[in-house]
């Protein structure tokens, strides 16, 4: 089946509805009136970017080992992960020494591999303090490149993947912030910018070892500065996107933990459009998060999409509505290479679905009053189309180790650049 991603703007849910049920879905209204001449910008970007190769891009933690991926499909690698540590980054352990050091083998036999270290992660603190000075910054980001880059063999490591969540606000409270955070993040992109090409001239590489890129959160629901509950969530009041869009390679769109633990009720956790009846924001999905992150500058042509390669299950207290949008007491997260295992694909009290809307699968356990949103083959292809049609810089997951043995949703994320699958 081929689905048709339109730039078609709509103004009511209706109209959302009868568009989807045409199988066109929509890119969402709400530009930033200041931004009015982005769109045509974007899409000369974008004319541009559709000659170029694209990122399909493995997130990675050196599980399966580097001689098990299907390189063939991947052409660039996140190594999870690097973070702050003393105003510095911190030195690779023995295990994450020998992890990148195999990627050595790979990047012989694939020279067009993009090898990124990436530092942070959720919980990571100590960003706020680093970004806080022009000293602070120049210490940290000189540590990251003589511990990251400088220690392995030249050329093994191109380039760093910022992944601060967050500045300002929206993280745990335990990692510290300011709401000056948001101004020094754009100065911490530029000084490791600086770095990362002095450090490429002077090894006599070229600008491919200097890549930069950034992970930014799509979900509007984040911690609400207590670590307990959730609030309301703006990524534009913690980053200067346009700015931010501008300084980085990639700008890798976290299109997925759209429904968390800090959500009130079970919804899924990476929906590709807003389906009725979804009390989340209008952009808590793909298509929105699509749309708002271009509205406020940031170029189609640098945003790269994200997947999950997990799921997230919710016990729920009611089991109405077949335990979607119920409130719930627990929530976990699945691989996928589990939730197609015995305990759930092959269980008899489990129900499967799809929704046609939100194009993706749900588990149903009602004997449990267990309720699971993930990704699937069919549906993470559905989110490539949508990428490639929307001329989207390409993919990348979170993360290659949750992938199945056949590597079937990387098979998937990756068809429609590759082979041109439209299934």
């Amino acid at each position: 089946m081929r689905l048709k991603w339109c730039r078609t703007r709509t103004t009511s849910a209706a109209g959302v509805a009868i568009a989807l049920a045409l199988a066109l879905l929509p890119a969402s209204a709400g530009a930033d009136p200041n931004d009015a001449n982005d769109s045509a910008a974007n899409d000369s970007a974008a004319d541009v970017a559709s000659a170029r190769q694209p990122v399909l891009e493995a997130f990675w933690g050196g599980s399966p080992k580097a001689d098990q991926l299907p390189w063939e499909m991947i052409n660039s690698i996140s190594y999870f992960f690097a973070s702050p540590d003393g105003g510095r980054c911190s030195e690779p352990d023995a295990r994450q020494r020998g992890d990148v050091a195999s990627l050595e083998a790979v990047k012989r036999a694939h020279p067009g591999l993009t090898v990124l270290v990436s530092i942070g992660g959720w919980g990571a603190a100590g960003f706020s303090a680093d970004a806080a000075t022009a000293d602070s910054r120049r210490t940290f980001v000189s540590s990251c490149v003589d511990r990251w880059m400088s220690a392995f063999p030249k050329g093994l490591v191109d380039g760093f993947d910022i992944d601060w969540e967050f500045p300002v606000s929206g993280g745990l409270p335990s990692i510290g912030s300011s709401p000056a955070d948001r101004e020094n993040l754009n100065l911490l992109l530029g000084e490791f910018r600086t770095q990362l090409e002095r450090h490429a001239h002077a090894a006599g590489l070229s600008s491919k070892s200097a890549t930069l890129s950034i992970d930014i959160p799509a979900g509007r629901i984040q911690d609400d500065g207590t670590g307990k509950a959730g609030a309301p969530y703006d990524a534009a009041h913690s980053y200067d996107l346009r700015t931010v869009g501008r300084l980085v390679d990639r700008f890798n769109l976290m299109t997925y933990d759209l429904c968390t633990g800090y959500s009130k009720v079970s919804c899924f956790n990476d929906p590709l459009v807003k389906r009725p009846g979804d009390p989340n924001d209008r952009y808590n999905n793909n298509v929105g998060a699509v749309d708002y992150m271009e509205a406020h500058g940031v170029p189609a042509n640098k945003i790269v999409l994200g997947v999950p390669f997990y799921g997230r299950s919710f016990t729920v207290t009611s089991a109405d509505n077949g335990g979607l949008y119920q409130p719930f007491t627990s929530m976990d997260f699945l691989d996928y290479k589990v939730l197609v295992g015995p305990q759930w694909a092959g269980n008899p009290d489990v129900q499967q679905g799809w929704d046609p809307v939100v194009r993706s699968p749900y588990l149903w356990n009602p004997r449990t009053m267990t309720w699971v949103s993930y990704e699937n083959p069919r549906s993470i292809l559905d989110r490539s189309l949508f990428a490639k049609d929307r001329r989207l810089a390409g993919m990348m997951m979170w993360e290659v180790g949750a992938d199945d043995p056949q590597h079937s949703l990387l098979t998937a994320m990756t068809a429609p650049w590759l082979t041109g699958d439209r299934r």
